[in-house]
């Protein structure tokens, strides 16, 4: 957490709200980092209307504005304490879209909010703007689940090692880097996880039955040897924090979150954005899913030089 220099939290009165930003107001404390608290509320259609109504549109627009800045206030004065005081900001407007624009505006290196759990489905835990966020956001986003005490002693990172190339290699280390930063702060855990397959290894199956060879077990084993000697070189510069390499057999979007669940972690550290090339495919589909399937707080990290489509 001590890489975040200028953090921008989201309080859009989300259950948890308190708890997540009285654990951001402690963290940047002790990192001195600067903390920026915003909300974002609905432009108040008056022009839809008749000229001469005797409404005045725009005094209520600012009574909306004053009403959500007196909020903020208040959820400051609960969460801050002895810590200093962040700045406040409401922007009027489409949330996701003030939000990311605020980021680039007071070049935030990290959006935080508390996870806007969907009441219409118990098992979903992240709501429209947090996906909004997600995908579109150019910084780093971490969605903090609701709990009466947040801290993260057990960090898990997921990555996708056969992403080729030097670009692969780097989203790979900055991955990790956030990762090990935040498991060393916390003074917690930390374990590196991917999910493998081999590529049509059924139809390989079949294709044995009908020729009496026997290869896709030689390569399973070659491939599993090769990602285990991939994962282990990457984790080494992190020798200090003793990670645990995981190297499981299966789908991502399966693994990923029974992984997280039954080993009890708080916090998963992966990447977003697709392998596809697609203008405007901003997470990839295997990310959405896993996501969806989460029941733990989320730290999402774009590759450098990712674009926006929000200007």
């Amino acid at each position: 957490m001590d890489k975040f220099r200028n953090i921008l939290f989201v309080a859009d009165a989300c259950k948890g709200e308190q708890a997540a930003l009285s654990k951001i107001l402690r963290v940047a404390h002790q990192t001195r980092a600067s903390v920026t608290v915003m909300d974002v509320v609905a432009l108040f259609p008056g022009n839809f209307y008749s000229a001469g109504t005797s409404f005045d549109f725009d005094e209520w627009q600012q009574k909306v504005k004053q009403t959500a800045h007196e909020r903020l206030e208040q959820l400051v004065k609960n969460c801050a304490r002895s810590v200093p005081l962040p700045n406040l900001v409401i922007r009027e407007g489409v949330d996701y879209i003030e939000i990311i624009r605020q980021v680039n505006e007071g070049h935030h290196d990290l959006v935080a909010k508390a996870a806007a759990t969907d009441s219409s489905f118990a098992d979903v835990l992240f709501g429209l703007l947090d996906m909004h966020l997600l995908r579109k956001c150019p910084c780093p986003v971490l969605i903090i689940k609701p709990r009466k005490k947040i801290v993260h002693p057990h960090v898990v990172v997921a990555l996708d090692i056969d992403e080729p190339g030097p670009k692969g290699e780097a989203m790979h280390l900055l991955i990790l880097d956030h990762a090990a930063g935040i498991a060393g702060f916390e003074e917690g855990s930390l374990d590196i996880l991917h999910a493998w397959t081999l590529p049509y290894e059924q139809n390989l199956r079949r294709e044995e039955k009908t020729k009496d060879i026997k290869t896709v077990d030689i390569l399973l084993k070659e491939t599993r040897k090769r990602k285990q000697q991939r994962l282990e070189a990457l984790s080494e510069r992190w020798d200090l924090l003793e990670p645990r390499v995981h190297l499981i057999k299966g789908i991502a979007q399966e693994v990923i979150p029974r992984f997280v669940r039954d080993h009890g972690s708080d916090l998963l550290v992966m990447g977003t954005v697709g392998r596809t090339g697609i203008k405007g495919f901003f997470m990839g589909n295997t990310a959405e899913k896993i996501l969806h399937a989460l029941n733990c707080s989320v730290l999402a990290i774009k590759p450098q030089g990712f674009k926006s489509p929000v200007s």
